[in-house]
Parts: C-alpha cells; sequence; structure tokens
C-alpha cells in the first residue's frame, strides 16, 4: 500500500460535491447536543491519508484506536466519517460494538444509511440489506442514540424483547460477513467459498427477526398492514434486491409469505 497524500481534519475534502465535516456536522443537528460529542472530540486528532489501494474490496477504512481514515478515492469518505462518529476514543467504545462481536452488520448498516441521509442520496451505495434493516428500525424512539453515544447495553434495552435483537445482531452479522467474503471472490483473486445456505438462512432469520420485533412493539392492525407495506416495498426495490437475487432468487415470495402469515397471527 502506497501512501499517496496525507491531510489534517480540516482539509476541504468532499464526497458527493460536499464537505464531509459541513455535511456530518449539519446532519447530526437534528438530535440533542450530545450526540456530537464523538465527533467533535475525534475531529481534533482525526488523520486522513490517501492511498493507492486497500485490501480487499474496501476503499476506505477507519481505524478506531489510532482514529484514522485510509482511502483511495474521496467518495468514500462520507461513510467512515460517520464510523468516527460513533467512536468514543475516551471510553474506549464504539457505536453499540460488544465483546460478543455480533454487532458488525447493524453497525454498517446504521453507518451507511446515515450517510445516504447526510448525502440526500436517493438509496445507498454499500451494506444496502443491512441499510434497509435500518429503515425498518429508524422510527423506534432513540435507536440512534447507543450508535452516536457508544453503548451496546442500552441499544439491548431499547427493544422489548432481548432475545428478538439478539436475533437480530446474530443473522445480520451473519449475512454481513458471508457478503463481505462473496464480494471479496468477485472483485479480488482471493479463493474464497461461499456457504450459500448459510447466506440464505442469515436474510429468513434477519427478515423474521424484523417482523418479530415490530410484533413486539405495535399492537395496531392497520400499523401493522402499513409496515408490511413499507417492508415490502423496500426490500424489493433495485439497490436490494440486485444485492439478494443472484444466491437467493426467491427472498422476495419467503418475505411476503411470512410477513401475511405472522401478522394475520399476530404472534408476539
Amino acid at each position: 500500500m502506497k501512501v499517496l497524500d496525507i491531510y489534517d481534519s480540516k482539509s476541504n475534502l468532499k464526497c458527493y460535491g460536499k464537505n464531509v465535516f459541513t455535511t456530518t456536522k449539519d446532519y447530526l443537528k437534528q438530535f440533542p447536543i450530545e450526540y456530537s460529542n464523538c465527533f467533535n472530540n475525534n475531529l481534533k486528532s482525526l488523520e486522513l491519508i490517501k492511498v493507492d489501494k486497500i485490501d480487499g474490496v474496501m476503499t476506505a477504512r477507519y481505524n478506531t484506536v489510532e482514529n484514522i481514515i485510509e482511502f483511495t478515492s474521496e467518495y468514500a469518505l462520507g461513510h467512515e466519517i460517520f464510523h468516527m462518529a460513533s467512536n468514543d476514543i475516551i471510553n474506549n467504545k464504539y457505536a453499540f460494538s460488544s465483546k460478543m462481536n455480533i454487532e458488525a452488520g447493524l453497525i454498517e448498516g446504521m453507518t451507511e444509511y446515515c450517510c445516504m441521509k447526510a448525502y440526500d442520496l436517493k438509496h445507498p451505495n454499500s451494506y444496502t440489506f443491512e441499510v434497509f434493516n435500518v429503515m425498518m428500525l429508524e422510527d423506534i424512539p432513540n435507536i440512534f442514540k447507543p450508535y452516536f453515544i457508544p453503548n451496546n447495553r442500552e441499544l439491548i434495552n431499547i427493544f422489548p424483547s432481548r432475545k428478538d435483537i439478539y436475533s437480530l445482531l446474530y443473522s445480520l452479522d451473519a449475512y454481513n460477513r458471508i457478503m463481505t467474503d462473496y464480494l471479496a471472490s468477485i472483485y479480488t483473486d482471493e479463493d474464497i467459498l461461499i456457504d450459500i445456505n448459510e447466506f440464505i438462512e442469515s436474510i429468513k432469520y434477519t427478515i423474521n427477526s424484523l417482523i418479530s420485533i415490530e410484533l413486539s412493539i405495535e399492537k395496531d392492525s392497520i400499523r401493522l398492514k402499513q409496515y408490511r407495506d413499507k417492508f415490502m416495498d423496500l426490500i424489493s426495490s433495485n439497490w436490494v434486491s440486485d444485492t439478494i437475487t443472484e444466491l437467493y432468487p426467491n427472498y422476495l415470495d419467503f418475505t411476503s409469505k411470512l410477513l401475511n402469515k405472522r401478522i394475520k397471527q399476530k404472534r408476539w
């Protein structure tokens, strides 16, 4: 890996045509002021290094310990700045990660979701299924608090059922891991075997966990039907289906049947 340039945190670097620091700061203004603490604290010592390449299929990565972002092109900076904004270096906490290390899928989804919203993008450019999950959770009160004010326990306590949120974290993490390997096998020379059955099961369990979470929160049948419509509209969008269909072509049929069955039965 060759270093091409080194910037300090005050550099006028842009992502999607917007200054990465100003755009992130403006996005955070919608939340209570303490949500910006990690961003403001880390910005003082943040180092940005432009390199010619990064391992695997990555175009950027954030070092949570050293507070350094390596990147190959500026368009990837928006995502990484939000990783920085959810890293509490002082207390050694990163988003809602834990020692179990099962939160990567949801963290990446929330990071890309925030990037998408901050830069007014129509859809995410990476981690699409992970972002879909966040969009199905976005209306839960305080769902972003344990991300920007890192706290795993607070994330778990947001949900009525610990079983449901842990199931979601496990299954989405499995999906994220398998999809990362799959993309690496396509775009690099790495010889990586993909377990298709495990991939399909990770999607099924993730979808079922999302439904269980909603059924544990919402009791009104009309709003549950609205939830079903939102679920199907998002998961059938091109930016999600283009990622999943090749490995799991029947996922929409599974999703529709499971949604209708569980909402009709109202099992919570």
